[in-house]
C-alpha cells in the first residue's frame, strides 16, 4: 500500500504525527536564536512611554519587541506611568522606550534606572532627563527634536556603512567626563566644522540609542546592536534563504520545474510558498489540490530536489479590478475581511494542511497572504503553525505597517518567524541592485538572515540572477528542514528536528513510520497496545520525518 492512501486514511480515522531530523552541526544552528549571557529564562523588561511615534498608525513597541526577541528570553511590558521600581530591580534586562519626544517620566523612575544593576537599553527620546541625576551628570548633551540634515555614511565597529540613517538626535559628549567612544555615530560638516554624533554609546549600564529602532535604515544596526546588550557570546554565521512565491494549479508546471532544477543543480535548499486551491475568477467554483494532478507531481518534484513547502493561504482569489486580493484582510478597506474570526481562519488553515498531507506533502511552515492579517488571525496561525516565512503585521489599525528584521524572531504568539526582507524579485534591473545592497549588509552582520521571495510566474533565468548575487556573498544557504518546527491540526501533528508536542490519547491505536526528506517510507511499526492519557511525542531517530498514526477507538 502506498503511502497516499495510508494518510488519507489517518486523516479521516484519527491523528497524524510527523517528525523531523535536524541536520548536525550548523545548518541546525542557523535556525536558532542566540541566547543571551543571562541565559534562555532570563527576563526583558520593556518599560515604554507610548507606543507609536507622532503622526503614525504603525505599533512602534510591537516593531520593537520583535527586534529583541532576536535573542532567546522572556519579555515583559509595561507603561511608564504604571512602572514599579520594585518590579525593575528584579529584571534581568531593562530596556526603556520612548518613541515620542518629551516623555512624561517620574522621577522615582529615573532614579530606580540609575541604580538599575541590570544593563539597560534607552531607546529614543528622554534620555537627556538622565543628566539631572548625579551619576549621568554633564557626561552628554541630547537635543530635543531630530536632525533634518541627511546622512548616507554611518560608523559602526570600527568600520563604514553606507546606510541613511534617519530621525536620529544630536548629541554630544563630555570627552572630559565621558571618555569612552561612540559605539554608533554619525559625521556632519557645518561651515567647515567637522562634528561627530554619537547615536549610541554606552555609560555605565546603561546603552544609549537615541534614534528610532524599527526603520529599515535603522534597524540592522540596531538588531546587530542588541547581541552586545544581551552580552551573546554564540552567535551564528549570517545566512542566506530563497522562497518561491505564489505557487498554485494555474501557474505554468513546467516553468516551476525549471525553477526547481535552477536551485537544485547549485544544491541550494529552498521554500515554496504553495496556494493548494483556486477560485476561477469566472465561475467562482473552487478547484482543489486533488482535482490537479499536474500540480501535486510538480511539488513532489520540488520536495524530493530540495524544495522545503509552505502554506501560502488555502485559496487564491482574483478579483477583475484589482488582480490576487489577500486572504484575511480587505484591501480596498484596510481592515480584516468581513467574514474574519476564529472559525473563518481556522477551517481554512485545515483544510490547507489536510488537502497537503492527504497527498504526501508536508507543509513545514506558513506564509500569511500578503503579510496582512489581524491579531486575532496571527493567534489561530500560531495553534496550527510554529513556523512562519514572512513579514509580520504591526497592528490591526492597518496593513500598510509590517515588521521584518535582519534576524530570525519570535512573535507575541510564539511563532518562529524567517523574515523576507530582501524584497519581491520583479524581473527589473533595480530590484535585483536593490537586493544586492541589502544582502550585502545584511550578511556583514552577526546571525543575519537575508530571505527574497521570488514569484512563481516568473522566468529560471531571473532567479538565476538573483541566485548568482547571493552565492557572490559566499553565505550558507537556510535549510527549512533543519530547523524544530511543528504543524498541528485536531487530527493531525507535524514534528521537525527537535519539537515536541503533547497529545492527550484516548484509546488510540498508534502506528510508527519514518520517511526520507522526499517523502519515501524507510520503515514502521504499530504499539502492541492502545494508549490513553497524554503523551509527549519525540522522533525515535530513523530517517527524516517520523509520522505517528493516531487511530482512536470509536465512542
Amino acid at each position: 500500500m502506498s503511502i497516499i492512501p495510508k494518510i488519507a486514511a489517518s486523516l479521516i480515522a484519527g491523528s497524524l504525527i510527523i517528525a523531523t531530523l535536524p541536520a548536525k552541526g550548523q545548518s541546525a544552528s542557523l535556525l536558532q536564536r542566540p541566547v543571551a549571557a543571562k541565559g534562555a529564562v532570563a527576563k526583558t523588561l520593556v518599560v515604554y512611554s507610548e507606543t507609536r511615534a507622532p503622526y503614525s498608525l504603525a505599533d512602534d513597541l510591537a516593531a520593537l519587541k520583535l527586534q529583541l526577541r532576536r535573542v532567546a528570553g522572556q519579555l515583559e511590558t509595561v507603561a511608564a506611568t504604571q512602572a514599579d521600581p520594585a518590579k525593575l530591580a528584579v529584571a534581568d534586562y531593562l530596556v526603556i522606550f520612548c518613541p515620542q519626544p518629551f516623555p512624561a517620566l517620574s522621577a522615582p523612575l529615573l532614579e530606580a534606572i540609575a541604580r538599575s544593576s541590570a544593563p539597560v537599553l534607552w531607546v529614543g527620546y528622554g534620555a537627556d532627563q538622565l543628566t539631572h541625576l548625579p551619576q549621568f551628570a554633564g557626561q552628554f548633551d541630547i537635543a530635543p527634536f531630530a536632525a533634518t540634515q541627511p546622512i548616507e555614511t554611518v560608523t559602526y565597529q570600527g568600520r563604514e556603512w553606507k546606510l541613511p540613517l534617519t530621525g536620529w538626535l544630536p548629541a554630544l559628549l563630555n570627552p572630559n567626563i565621558h571618555p569612552a567612544a561612540p559605539i554608533i555615530s554619525v559625521t556632519t560638516v557645518t561651515n567647515n566644522e567637522t562634528t561627530i554624533h554619537p547615536v549610541s554609546w554606552k555609560s555605565g549600564p546603561v546603552t544609549f540609542f537615541v534614534a528610532p529602532p524599527n526603520s529599515p535604515a535603522n534597524s540592522p544596526l540596531f538588531s546587530d546592536l542588541l547581541l552586545d546588550f544581551y552580552g551573546v557570546e554564540k552567535a551564528s554565521p549570517a545566512a542566506t534563504a530563497v522562497r518561491i512565491d505564489g505557487y498554485h494549479c494555474h501557474q505554468d508546471h513546467l516553468e516551476f520545474r525549471r525553477l526547481v532544477d535552477t536551485l537544485h543543480q547549485r544544491g541550494l535548499p529552498f521554500t515554496v510558498g504553495v496556494i493548494p486551491a483556486y477560485c476561477n475568477p469566472k465561475t467562482k467554483k473552487i478547484e482543489e489540490l486533488d482535482s490537479q494532478p499536474e500540480f501535486i507531481a510538480a511539488l513532489r518534484y520540488a520536495q524530493s530536489r530540495g524544495g522545503r513547502l509552505l502554506l501560502q493561504g488555502y485559496v487564491n482569489t482574483r478579483k477583475a479590478s484589482t488582480g490576487q486580493e489577500p486572504e484575511f484582510w480587505n484591501a480596498t478597506l484596510d481592515r480584516p475581511v468581513a467574514d474574519d474570526g476564529p472559525e473563518y481562519v481556522r477551517e481554512r488553515l485545515r483544510q490547507g494542511i489536510r488537502q497537503m498531507l492527504k497527498r504526501g506533502l508536508f507543509p513545514l511552515g506558513w506564509i500569511t497572504p500578503f503579510n496582512s492579517a489581524s491579531r486575532a488571525d496571527y493567534a489561530e496561525i500560531a495553534n496550527h503553525f510554529s513556523t512562519a516565512s514572512e513579514r509580520v503585521q504591526l497592528s490591526d489599525a492597518t496593513a500598510a505597517e509590517n515588521f521584518a528584521g535582519t534576524a530570525i524572531i519570535q512573535d507575541d504568539f510564539g511563532r518562529l518567524i524567517i523574515p523576507e526582507n530582501l524584497g519581491t524579485i520583479t524581473g527589473q534591473k533595480a530590484a535585483l541592485i536593490q537586493l544586492q545592497a541589502r544582502a550585502e549588509l545584511q550578511t556583514r552582520l552577526r546571525s543575519t538572515v537575508s530571505q527574497f521571495s521570488f514569484p512563481a510566474y516568473l522566468t529560471d533565468d531571473k532567479l538565476s540572477q538573483a541566485v548568482r548575487l547571493l552565492d557572490q556573498l559566499k553565505t550558507p544557504f537556510l535549510d527549512l528542514a533543519d530547523g524544530d518546527h511543528w504543524v498541528q491540526l485536531p487530527e493531525a501533528l507535524l514534528l521537525t528536528g527537535n519539537a515536541q508536542r503533547t497529545v492527550k490519547l484516548r484509546d488510540a491505536r498508534v502506528t510508527w513510520k519514518a520517511f526520507d526528506r522526499t517523502g519515501k517510507l524507510l520503515e514502521e511499526a504499530t504499539e502492541p497496545e492502545p494508549a490513553t492519557g497524554q503523551r509527549l511525542f519525540q522522533r525515535r531517530g530513523k530517517g527524516d520525518y517520523e509520522l505517528f498514526l493516531i487511530i482512536e477507538a470509536k465512542p
